[in-house]
């Protein structure tokens, strides 16, 4: 019997964990502007999204009609106001990048142009209730104005001007 436990331990400590954690619990959003409209490219980890969601399985079985799960949870967790008034953003990309534990999901949304917009805030609370130690970094070029924004999981919602 103890020949059996040492066994079975040896085995759970040399088999190899399939997901793997990684020390870095962020997000990265790029704003930025083409003639088109502004762009919204948002990075996270596959892994962070799927324990967001509750899936399980790997990237390439989400065929399209799966993404508006992914998309939903992006539409509640992130969104831009113009004015006073949220912004409309229209899917432009959606993609799986990487491979392992290193593999991210990247969606890109597209909204009306925010140069000569008057104030634009944004808020971006993605993977926070997932995620206790998540951070979400936007990095904003409108114009000639740079900005970057931190968000932390914190009891309050915070809204940030980005122009």
């Amino acid at each position: 019997m103890v020949y059996r436990l040492g066994v079975f331990l040896t085995f759970l400590l040399l088999t190899p964990n399939i997901s793997k954690p990684h020390a870095v619990y962020v997000s990265v959003c790029n704003v930025y502007e083409t003639k088109e409209g502004s762009f919204f490219s948002i990075r996270m980890f596959k892994d962070d999204i799927f324990d967001a969601l509750g899936y399980v399985g790997s990237s390439k079985e989400i065929k399209n009609d799966q993404w508006n799960v992914f998309l939903d949870y992006v539409n509640k967790n992130f969104e831009v106001t113009m004015n006073g008034e949220k912004m409309s953003l229209k899917l432009n990309k959606f993609e799986f990048e990487g491979s392992d534990y290193t593999e991210t999901l990247n969606i890109v949304l597209m909204g009306k142009p925010l140069k000569q917009s008057g104030d634009v805030f944004i808020k971006n609370t993605l993977l926070f209730d997932a995620i206790d130690g998540q951070m979400n970094v936007i990095s904003a070029k409108i114009g000639d104005n740079r900005k970057t924004l931190t968000f932390k999981k914190t009891p309050k919602i915070r809204w940030e001007k980005i122009i």
